[in-house]
């Protein structure tokens, strides 16, 4: 049914540790995250909450990182011999009501059992025991229902969640663009009181700060990859001068962007 390869819980990814997944991959992977992390997944950028499932089909190239300190994970490397998750009507791009969206991260929060079948699971694989095959196959089982269920839940008790998840998407892959509260809720179809509370309760962000925080990573991107000027680099990343970029990036990183790209 499923072939684990490998799994491991609470695996510490050192600050600036960069985790890479190649795209044509025979296998998938599971993620939890335990930390606040940083996804790039075929090209599109986000922040990823503590707490939220991340499912990486074979076809898919990935990158993350932890979001300015070190990145805790739980992690489940397998193979679907049988097209189980097909057969379970998990993995619908469509983001349809009783599908999970493959590679689109689902926040259920730290303390989310998800935790709890992660450490079984490799309890289970690492065990030696003669069924552990089917231990782990019955609790993979059990853990994709659990995930399942749960976000048909949040897409219930979150409306319009389609419209402010694409909001959001849009948002990370083009930080340098002005984002304005009011005209983010009007491509909602909201009011911007109701826009923000959706937000907030998707995410576990306000919309401001997540517009803040798509800016100073791709602040941080080219600080450490490029030769752009700060100056530059505000302009490249949606802000009017270098002392505002410079003055919410300390405050988001603790550090000037030069001291920054120092140690980087």
């Amino acid at each position: 049914m499923f072939d684990i390869k490998h799994t491991a819980c609470n695996t510490v990814h050192r600050c600036n540790e960069v985790i890479y997944h190649i795209e044509n991959r025979d296998f998938f992977i599971l993620i939890y995250t335990k930390t606040e992390a940083v996804f790039e997944i075929d090209g599109c950028k986000q922040i990823v909450a503590a707490g939220s499932i991340v499912l990486l089909p074979p076809d898919v190239k990935a990158r993350y990182y932890g979001n300015s300190n070190e990145y805790i994970d739980d992690w489940i490397n397998f193979y679907d011999t049988q097209g189980v998750l097909a057969s379970m009507n998990i993995a619908n791009n469509d983001f349809s009501d009783c599908g999970i969206p493959f590679a689109c991260p689902l926040t259920f929060g730290p303390d989310s059992p998800v935790g709890s079948y992660f450490m079984l699971i490799a309890n289970a694989f690492h065990s030696g025991l003669a069924q552990s095959k089917a231990i782990t196959d019955n609790l993979m089982l059990a853990l994709f229902e659990f995930i399942k269920s749960r976000y048909a839940e949040n897409k219930s008790i979150i409306p319009h969640y389609n419209a402010i998840l694409s909001i959001r998407q849009e948002i990370y892959a083009n930080p340098q663009h002005e984002y304005r509260i009011p005209s983010l809720a009007r491509c909602a179809g909201l009011s911007s009181i109701y826009f923000q509370e959706l937000y907030k309760k998707a995410f576990g962000i306000s919309c401001g700060a997540d517009i803040i925080n798509s800016r100073i990573e791709n602040a941080r991107r080219l600080l450490s990859e490029t030769a752009y000027t700060i100056e530059q680099i505000a302009e490249r990343c949606g802000y009017n001068n270098s002392i505002h970029f410079s003055r919410q990036f300390k405050q988001v990183m603790g550090v000037a962007p030069s001291k920054w790209r120092s140690t980087h």
